[in-house]
């Protein structure tokens, strides 16, 4: 998975996508993301490097089948969408 951790005011802002994701344009009807280094930066991370941060995180973006996994697997998620077929949840920490 690509990581990309970082504090963002007053959150900790954690973007994560699948590897073989990154630098790709998505698709689906009127929507368009693009999966760039930018964004999700170009640190490769275990899952359970990915995890840690996720944990710590109050808001979390990611994209990808791997990566959507691991953000269920600490957070509860009660939706995720598909852009081209590549499912994509965002969760954000409600104070």
């Amino acid at each position: 998975m690509i990581l990309n951790a970082k504090v963002s005011g007053k959150d900790y802002l954690v973007c994560v996508c699948d590897e073989n994701l990154l630098g790709k344009t998505l698709v689906e009807g009127d929507v368009e993301i693009k999966i760039s280094r930018q964004f999700y930066g170009d640190k490769k991370a275990s899952e359970e490097e990915v995890i840690q941060e996720l944990k710590k995180a109050t808001i979390i973006n990611a994209f990808g089948e791997e990566s959507v996994n691991a953000l269920k697997k600490v957070k509860d998620i009660s939706s995720t969408i598909y852009i081209q077929g590549v499912p994509h949840a965002q969760w954000v920490k409600l104070f």
